[in-house]
């Protein structure tokens, strides 16, 4: 069961795909003007299709059709600022649009045949956007590359409906209203029993009613398939449940960007608001800067007539003193004449005699040359005969030291035989104090002997 309730959904989902490629058709109709006639049969058709549906179903197409058309008109708005980011969030809104449209459509088929009664009263501002938006549409590689998309997918949906377009005529001419006025190839013209781009619009609406007719049948039809067509399209109806999600994800990635956008337009904004405060405030400084402009080119002209007055002045006074002063100045060049030339004089006397002196001095210089040539030389001699001298008594000074070597050595082996003598000497003096020891040691022994004996009889000593 939820196998066949998921396969459902998904024809469902691809019915409403083919309605969005179905509505692109809308978006590339020709422009078209609203006049007051028109307004008038659309109100009168509104009318006519509330009494016939009642009022639930009324304005229930009449929500529907004007969400259309004010997703219509912010997407054309969009698409001829050349903003794309917000041109997909606006195709985004159209498309949510027309899914409801086509689940209304499929729940009571009234409410098409109301939208196909007030299909051709579409809003002046749907128009004025999509005239604005003919200049720039297919504008740039990107929108070629949409047209050729548009035109492969428009004949392929001629080619696939060839079948019905015999029952989409008829019922669009069941569903035309009689109007007394036509329009004209003019941009929003209006005159009577006229032709061209005007019933051509009337006309593809129409056919994108019957389309939409054409729509809900399929999806009836498709709802009434057999299970092995099911599961036949299931992986189909998997890839586009998989391109709606990718879809929702960028229409996601496309909010984030308007916010950060939105954020980004508040900070110009702001940014705005401080650089006009600060033109304000520049104007506020150009305009006191011009004023102390004013004022200061005012005191530079009294200051400039002052000072060329005081300048005249003290230049006249200046070039009388300067006339003085050459007066002064030729007096003391005849004055510093004649004291230059009593000192010229005077020079030329000194320069004599500092030329005698030097004629003196040279010939005393000579003289004194001489003499020094000889002390020169009588220098060398003697300093030849001081190296000679000095040759003879270093001789003399190691001969000395020698000699002087010599009789140390000679007074230190004299010290030592002299020390080797006394040691003998005290050797010697001891041996015969200790032979005479022993010698009178021995004749005091026999003196006691003989004692002893002459003396018997007597008692010893105690």
């Amino acid at each position: 069961m939820n196998k066949l309730i998921r396969g459902e959904a998904s024809r469902v989902i691809a019915v409403l795909d083919d309605s969005l490629a179905a509505l692109d058709v809308v978006l590339e109709l020709p422009p078209s003007g609203v006049s007051g006639n028109k307004l008038a049969e659309a109100e009168r058709q509104w009318e006519i299709a509330k009494s016939n549906l009642g009022k639930a179903g009324f304005y229930e197409a009449r929500d529907h059709l004007e969400g259309l058309q004010h997703a219509e008109a912010q997407y054309l708005k969009a698409k001829r600022a050349n903003a794309r980011e917000q041109a997909d969030l606006a195709a985004a809104a159209l498309h949510e649009a027309t899914r409801h449209m086509c689940r209304s459509v499929r729940k009571d088929p009234a409410v098409g045949e109301i939208l196909a009664a007030a299909a051709t009263s579409t809003p002046d501002d749907v128009h004025d956007e999509r005239n604005a938006a003919d200049s720039t549409a297919f504008h740039g590689d990107e929108r070629l590359e949409d047209a050729r998309n548009y035109e492969e997918e428009k004949r392929g949906r001629e080619t696939k409906s060839q079948d019905s377009v015999e029952s989409k005529t008829s019922y669009s001419k069941r569903l035309a209203v009689p109007s007394p006025v036509e329009r004209t190839p003019s941009r929003g013209g209006m005159v009577p029993g006229g032709g061209g781009v005007g019933m051509r619009k009337e006309h593809s609406l129409l056919t994108l009613h019957g389309t939409l007719h054409e729509f809900r049948k399929n999806i009836l039809d498709q709802l009434s398939t057999t299970v092995e067509q099911k599961d036949a399209q299931a992986d189909f109806f998997q890839d586009l449940n998989v391109r709606i999600r990718e879809m929702e994800e960028d229409l996601v990635l496309l909010k984030n960007e308007l916010e950060v956008e939105a954020v980004r337009e508040e900070e110009l904004a702001s940014k705005k608001e401080a650089e006009d405060k600060l033109w304000r405030a520049i104007e506020e400084v150009r305009s006191s800067y011009e004023r102390e402009m004013v004022e200061i080119n005012t005191s530079q002209a009294e200051q400039k007539e002052a000072v060329r007055t005081s300048f005249l002045e003290r230049n006249a006074k200046a070039l009388e003193a300067f006339d003085k002063a050459g007066e002064a100045f030729v007096q003391e060049c005849v004055a510093h004449g004649e004291v230059e030339e009593g000192l010229r004089k005077k020079m030329n006397r000194a320069v004599a005699e500092v030329n005698s002196l030097i004629d003196k001095y040279d010939a005393v210089m000579l003289e004194k040359r001489a003499q020094y040539e000889l002390v020169k030389r009588q220098h060398k001699d003697e300093s030849a005969r001081l190296a000679v001298l000095e040759e003879y008594f270093r001789k003399v000074d190691r001969d000395l030291a020698n000699e002087a070597e010599e009789e140390r050595i000679i007074a230190e082996e004299l010290a030592a035989i002299e020390a080797l003598h006394k040691r003998d000497n005290d050797a010697a003096a001891r041996i015969q104090a200790l032979f005479r020891g022993n010698q009178c040691r021995r004749k005091l022994k026999k003196k006691k002997k003989g004692k002893g004996k002459g003396k018997k009889g007597k008692g010893k000593k105690k």
